[in-house]
């Protein structure tokens, strides 16, 4: 990982996987971080039980049937069962087919999460939520705010009307604000037209201090 490799970060303890889907990103975290503490975090139930059988024999990945955003709660979805890898908590960009399946997902916030379980740091926040990114990033203000998530891993947008990833360049203004910035773009792709997206890594200020 770049993280390590040219900036000479040491091994990290905490990572949050954040729209864990069925676990790919917790095992190729798990494959570089041999020793970290995975949480991976799944709101769609079916969804969630994939991941829970993907990642049983590993005992140190924590599952949670959970979504997080800017504040806690409960919200409804409306599911692309097919193609569950579109699903958002976006209203714009879930399943508006009449016939969709809804589903009631549980809400949190990283702040509270962290004060809940005595997290005191994140080492590297990874977030895959289909354009959902910025409010969990808001739900994570004073963990942000105190310097406790080193690294943030985002999928993100090149074009404004690119509706279903973040803007990257919204994302980045958002994040210098809390004293991140941008390191590197990874996994560039297209989605079969014009709109392209990849995954966008932001340092705080304090690894380069430190």
């Amino acid at each position: 990982m770049d993280i390590h490799r040219r900036m000479g970060a040491a091994s990290f303890t905490t990572i949050f996987d954040v729209g864990a889907n069925i676990g790919q990103s917790s095992q190729w975290f798990r494959s570089i971080e041999p020793r970290a503490t995975i949480y991976c975090f799944e709101p769609v139930a079916s969804t969630f039980a994939l991941l829970r059988k993907a990642t049983e024999k590993d005992n140190n990945i924590i599952i949670e049937h959970m979504a997080f955003g800017a504040a806690a709660g409960t919200k409804t979805i409306r599911l692309f069962d097919q193609f569950p890898v579109l699903n958002s908590l976006k209203d714009d960009l879930m399943n508006d087919n009449e016939n969709a399946r809804e589903e009631i997902i549980s809400v949190e916030t990283i702040d509270r999460y962290c004060l809940q379980k005595n997290i005191g740091r994140i080492d590297l926040l990874k977030i895959d939520t289909e354009g959902y990114e910025l409010p969990v990033l808001e739900g994570s203000n004073q963990m942000l705010q105190e310097g406790r998530i080193s690294f943030i891993y985002c999928e993100v947008g090149f074009s404004r009307r690119n509706t279903r990833n973040t803007y990257l360049p919204e994302l980045g203004e958002w994040l210098e604000i809390k004293g991140f910035h941008f390191f590197g773009l990874y996994q560039v792709a297209s989605n079969g037209g014009v709109d392209r997206f990849g995954n966008a890594l932001f340092v705080h200020d304090s690894v380069y201090d430190g």
